[in-house]
């Protein structure tokens, strides 16, 4: 990580992410941060900034090579991190991933914020949660059709049964099946095994227990999270 971040900040698309934004914080993302990488994992990058629109994938325009891996990089306003409506599954793959940002993962603060990224990290597990719990509305029709059918079919096949399989084991704090998660993350464009298409559907059970064990007022929580952090800014 220590390579790659130096690498990156020594390109001039680093220095081009601060031109349109008041910039709070830099961290990489994505599969970097969670373990479950293979041969096809890129760098994700997530940007938070103060103001601009609350959420763009700068990847759609352009992106780097590193290595032979892309490198993408997304922005989210502040307020946007605490947006408990928002339809874009990303955004709440990206939330609940705020629970891994650690000291080598971070690419830069702004020292002017220091408080508030703080704060952000104090509560980065509850917003993490909270992530999970819109992430799981989402795909509700989803999980309960997985459900229904007692089976993974083709018709489920998608990168999202990976982050939901994901967020089971975040949500109950059990220790991630890192081999298995490799393996239902490409579901789409590999064969899986019948045993982890089974453990897929025992995890989504497992997820949707959880939830409806432990209810939650989404939004309002996510807005209560929201004071504490506006304090600092």
């Amino acid at each position: 990580m220590t390579e790659f971040i130096k690498a990156f900040k020594d390109t001039s698309y680093y220095q081009k992410l601060f031109d349109s934004h008041e910039v709070l914080g830099i961290y990489l993302a994505g599969s970097m941060c969670t373990g479950v990488t293979d041969e096809r994992s890129d760098y994700d990058i997530t940007i938070i900034t103060l103001d601009g629109e609350d959420y763009i994938d700068a990847s759609k325009y352009e992106y780097l090579m590193y290595k032979d891996k892309k490198v993408h990089w997304y922005y989210r306003s502040i307020k946007n991190l605490f947006d408990g409506k928002h339809s874009d599954s990303k955004v709440y793959v990206g939330t609940m991933l705020l629970r891994n940002i650690r000291e080598d993962l971070i690419i830069y603060e702004n020292p002017k914020y220091s408080d508030m990224l703080h704060k952000l990290y104090d509560i980065k597990d509850r917003l993490s949660d909270l992530g999970m719990y819109r992430l799981y509305e989402v795909w509700k029709d989803y999980v309960d059709d997985v459900l229904n059918e007692g089976k993974v079919l083709e018709k489920h096949h998608t990168k999202y049964l990976y982050h939901l399989c994901l967020a089971s084991y975040y949500l109950t704090g059990e220790e991630p099946d890192k081999d298995f998660l490799r393996k239902i993350k490409r579901i789409r464009w590999q064969p899986v095994s019948d045993e982890y298409k089974s453990l897929a559907v025992e995890r989504l059970r497992v997820y949707k227990d959880y939830i409806e064990s432990n209810p939650i007022e989404v939004v309002n929580t996510f807005d209560d999270l929201y004071k504490e952090v506006g304090k600092q800014i």
